[in-house]
């Protein structure tokens, strides 16, 4: 059996909703099934656990963005990648954009914002004639810019100034 969003179902049954939606399988476990029950899980992941997703997506992008910096700007091969700088961009990854940002833009915006769930839910022609939801959109970002400028770039040069000691 396999968790999805609808409940526990069987292969079975996982292979007749794959193929209702234009998949193709291949001899009863196929490879598209077990992508299918990948994507199931990891969206039940995301959606009963937002705090934790949030926190491990910016932690593993955060890692991946700091390598790519190391390995193909800085042409370091893998062997001289220095982790510790890699380690402190993890941490900030973790901290700032996963868990502070997620309180923030969930929480706080929430609370100063109460329609914003509504506005994001509409389709995007009613979007564009919400006058009420636009207005709000526009202070949404002047407030991220705000705390962009009055609170994400002095956390992040304290995270680099722990970088700068490790080097």
């Amino acid at each position: 059996p396999m968790a999805t969003a609808a409940g526990v179902v069987s292969p079975a049954e996982g292979e007749s909703k794959l193929e209702a939606h234009g998949g193709a399988t291949v001899g009863g476990g196929s490879a598209r099934v077990a992508s299918m029950r990948a994507d199931f899980l990891y969206a039940d992941f995301a959606k009963n656990r937002p705090f934790v997703n949030n926190v491990l997506l910016a932690t593993l992008k955060n890692l991946a963005a700091d390598l790519v910096a190391q390995c193909a700007v800085e042409r370091k091969p893998l062997r001289r990648v220095d982790w510790r700088r890699n380690f402190v961009f993890c941490l900030f990854g973790a901290i700032y954009l996963g868990m502070f940002q997620y309180w923030y833009q969930i929480n706080v915006f929430k609370r100063v914002f109460p329609d914003m769930e509504r506005f994001t839910k509409q389709p995007l022609r009613a979007k564009l004639t919400d006058a009420k939801g636009l207005r709000a959109l526009l202070a949404q970002v002047v407030m991220d810019l705000s705390m962009v400028a009055s609170v994400y770039w002095p956390v992040f040069y304290v995270f680099k100034a722990g970088v700068g000691r490790s080097s």
